[in-house]
């Protein structure tokens, strides 16, 4: 069987061909200008570039620490509220029960400024410079900021020179610093005053004391800042204690990591 198809019903075929074929046509003709159309549009400021800082979890885990007119540097170690600190940013808070001040500066949300914290720690050997403190009040949820982690027992540590990252909030201003640093003796500072539980870095800056010392390559921290020689034989030199010191302590076992 033949189907005849009329005269109107071959136009309106047409009419629709004609249609689709000049719809796809302005579409690659936009498609085609489109690069041009943006340039001008951020040319003219019509659209502005704006730099997204994605903040790496190292950074936003190290906190400014505010004791009084002191300021010092500590690190969130437990999803339970807990950092760690140099002992002589908070030794004189321990036995009258008062509180520091956290703020996770990185992190762009009021929620994680200006938070309470207390010291619940302080090693009996007061040449030991470190302390765990916790915050009063549980973090937020979200965003959530992922703990650092703490490295293990370093083997060969007579052997053991890696690349460092060293983060604080050094000198009057309140800005974190990110120092890339070399550690030059990790077996220890066993010279009178100290003891081998310290172990030493290039130059880092006054100020950071608190502050992690992370391996780069293993993403884990190593020490905590101590101190820096500014004068005399040692000067140039960091010192840290060993992050392990803290979990090894048998007094420090009651804490709930």
């Amino acid at each position: 069987m033949i189907n005849y198809i009329g005269q109107f019903k071959r136009e309106k075929i047409n009419t629709v061909i004609r249609s689709a074929i000049k719809r796809n046509k302005n579409i690659y003709t936009f498609l085609l200008f489109l690069p041009a159309i943006i340039y001008l549009l951020f040319y003219k400021g019509i659209i502005e570039y704006r730099y997204v800082n994605v903040v790496s979890p190292e950074k936003q885990a190290t906190a400014l620490l505010i004791n009084g007119e002191a300021k010092g540097t500590a690190f969130l170690v437990s999803d339970k509220g807990l950092l760690l600190t140099a002992r002589h940013c908070v030794d004189k808070l321990y036995s009258n029960d008062e509180t520091v001040t956290i703020s996770f500066k990185k992190i762009d949300d009021p929620r994680f400024q200006n938070l309470k914290a207390k010291v619940i720690y302080l090693p009996k050997d007061e040449k030991d410079d470190y302390a765990v403190i916790k915050l009063v009040k549980k973090l937020p949820d979200v965003p959530k900021i992922a703990i650092l982690k703490v490295a293990g027992k370093i083997k060969n540590p007579e052997n053991y020179n890696p690349e460092v990252i060293i983060i604080g909030y050094p000198g009057s201003n309140m800005t974190q610093t990110y120092l890339s640093n070399t550690v030059r003796d990790y077996s220890g500072v066993q010279f009178e005053d100290f003891d081998g539980t310290l172990f030493q870095t290039n130059d880092i800056q006054r100020g950071m004391s608190g502050g992690p010392v992370i391996d780069k390559k293993t993403g884990e921290v190593i020490g905590i800042v101590s101190l820096v020689y500014e004068a005399g034989v040692m000067e140039g030199v960091g010192l840290h204690e060993k992050i392990q010191q803290v979990f090894n302590d048998p007094d420090a076992s009651h804490i709930d990591w």
